[in-house]
């Protein structure tokens, strides 16, 4: 938290400085009714540096978890078939996922060290939830909580739970698949029309304004 207001501050004290400095000299000549909104969110700007970037650290971070769950599935259930306790198996997990996810690798080698630490198992997963907030980790530990309270085979129950994690992935992958001819139209649109525009109107935009400065 300190190394956080202390980014903050910092970064935002730079920002004011730099439009301060800059610009002076980029608008003059141009009316204080512009120059001064300017200058107001080049401000606004630098303050919320910071924040925007730890934004879009969260969403990277939570995406990348929630990319990696099916592999964790997956691996957790060899592990559970091979003979391993839950938590041995999350250790497993852990340390094979270390290259292909850090991410989701680091937030089970926490979750592993509490287990050996002697923390309940609902605990520590309530505290992987609460890290992580991502709606996949949010379900899995329901599973796991609910196996457990019933007495139902969690390899079984994890099973089930990993073949609507596989569904549930492709269908999100069908909804990105039908997006892309929209994105692709947009950026044909903005790539290609705008541009074409400039050349064909261009020319005689700028005969129109030098007949009329001459006149």
């Amino acid at each position: 938290m300190r190394l956080y207001y202390i980014y903050k501050w910092t970064i935002a004290v730079a920002g004011v400085m730099a439009v301060s400095l800059l610009l002076p000299g980029l608008l003059a000549g141009v009316r204080a009714t512009i120059s001064i909104p300017i200058y107001v969110l080049g401000s606004l700007a630098s303050l919320f540096a910071v924040d925007f970037w730890i934004d879009r650290r969260i969403a990277w971070r939570k995406e990348q978890i929630e990319n990696g769950l099916p592999e964790l599935l997956d691996l957790l259930l060899v592990c559970l078939d091979a003979g391993h306790s839950l938590d041995q198996g999350f250790a497993r997990v852990s340390r094979e996922t270390y290259r292909s996810n850090p991410t989701l690798s680091e937030e089970l080698s926490v979750l592993v060290a509490e287990l050996a630490a002697g923390r309940p198992r609902a605990e520590a997963l309530n505290a992987l939830v609460d890290r992580t907030n991502v709606p996949g980790i949010i379900s899995l530990t329901a599973v796991i909580r609910q196996a457990d309270r019933f007495g139902v085979s969690i390899a079984d129950t994890l099973r089930t739970y990993a073949k609507e994690m596989r569904d549930r992935r492709f269908v999100k992958a069908e909804e990105r698949a039908n997006l892309m001819p929209v994105k692709l139209a947009i950026t044909m649109v903005m790539l290609t029309i705008y541009p074409l525009l400039m050349i064909v109107v261009g020319p005689a935009f700028i005969q129109i304004l030098r007949t009329i400065t001459k006149s």
